[in-house]
């Protein structure tokens, strides 16, 4: 999701049929092309409701287009035209719908980690400016509309070409590690940690970090029971989360898994990604982890993460004059490996101990 700069004279309206004349709801921009009849059926039904459309009138909510979703959400740039977020405030609406998920438990699910997170903020969770909720219906989430997805932000990457440095990708990763360990805290894991789920931005207020990580999208997440010892594991049995970011104990046939345990194996899993602009496993064809879901490419993945050591490949450069046998830092690897390389989850280090590894004490 990316931050756009656009002036209000750009913007254009296409009025969506269906609602009453007393509150028109407009879509920002061009009108919807045909490709987009879905999502622009998406709205209309969500706008369906006279509760609903009492609140887009309220609160002066202009709508954008949709920019991204799941199977049972849509999420939709939106534009205030008036004082209740901020006038001509660029912000997301995320429009989560009970009806086209699979399980009312995974809906009410989501919606409660979201009323604990609007409740009990962190700077490196994603700010919920507000919630509405139609209950056992829809519930709507507010936010700010800041940053670049971690993928796309490699792509902007110049020096070096297509990966973070060490010193930038430390400081994101810590954001990222205080992320994880204060859901963990509050007893929610994420499951899906990948870099679509990853928001970066311009650092506003703190002159030590050049960019502010933002942790997204707890559609995957769940809450866990408190443990009264925290080295215990966080079991769970649905399994979630992108392929090749998935720790390997969730690519077999496994009951109980621990998902503190895997989505520490996920961190790691992005942590190579950030500095080397690619995940660190790749099918024997050549295509990449989520080009097949398989039986056959899941037991071979699984195979793979689970038995292959980890390689770190040369690294790129615009400098012609370093060496061309150039890789991460030694101490890099090792909390890599660390992460990544034990057998077992119960192996693998806490946050706690992530957090003071060498390489992210280490202030060059």
């Amino acid at each position: 999701m990316e931050t756009e700069q656009t002036n209000e004279k750009q913007f254009g309206s296409f009025p969506l049929t269906g609602l009453d004349d007393e509150s028109p709801v407009r879509v920002l921009g061009q009108p919807i092309e045909p490709n987009e009849d879905r999502a622009k059926e998406n709205l209309l039904k969500s706008l369906a409701s006279s509760n609903v459309r009492e609140v887009v009138s309220r609160s002066g909510i202009r709508f954008g287009r949709r920019i991204g979703g799941g199977y049972y959400s849509d999420v939709y740039r939106i534009c205030s035209k008036s004082n209740h977020f901020g006038t001509n405030r660029k912000l997301l609406l995320k429009i989560v719908n009970a009806e086209r998920c699979p399980k009312i438990s995974n809906y009410e699910n989501e919606l409660t980690i979201c009323k604990l997170i609007k409740k009990c903020p962190n700077p490196y969770l994603v700010t919920i400016i507000d919630l509405y909720e139609w209950p056992r219906e829809q519930f709507w989430l507010v936010m700010p509309h800041e940053g670049y997805e971690l993928s796309k932000f490699l792509l902007k990457v110049r020096s070096p070409p297509g990966r973070l440095p060490e010193c930038v990708g430390r400081d994101l990763f810590k954001q990222l590690a205080e992320a994880l360990a204060y859901l963990h805290r509050i007893n929610v894991v994420h499951r899906d940690i990948k870099p679509e789920n990853v928001l970066i931005s311009k650092s506003k207020n703190d002159e030590s970090l050049n960019y502010n990580v933002k942790l997204i999208d707890f559609g995957f997440s769940k809450l866990i029971e408190t443990r009264r010892d925290p080295t215990q594991p966080a079991l769970c049995m649905s399994h979630k989360g992108s392929l090749e970011f998935m720790a390997p104990e969730l690519l077999i046939n496994c009951l109980f898994y621990d998902a503190i345990a895997s989505d520490v194996y996920s961190l790691g899993v992005l942590l190579f990604y950030m500095l080397h602009g690619y995940g660190p496993w790749y099918l024997p064809n050549g295509g990449s982890l989520g080009s097949s879901r398989s039986l056959a490419t899941l037991l071979d993945t699984y195979h793979r993460l689970k038995l292959e050591p980890i390689v770190f490949p040369q690294l790129s450069t615009n400098n012609k004059s370093r060496k061309a046998n150039l890789t991460i830092s030694t101490e890099a690897q090792d909390l890599i490996r660390s992460i990544l390389e034990p057998h077992e989850p119960k192996d693998r280090p806490t946050l706690t101990q992530i957090i003071s590894h060498q390489w992210m004490t280490n202030s060059n």
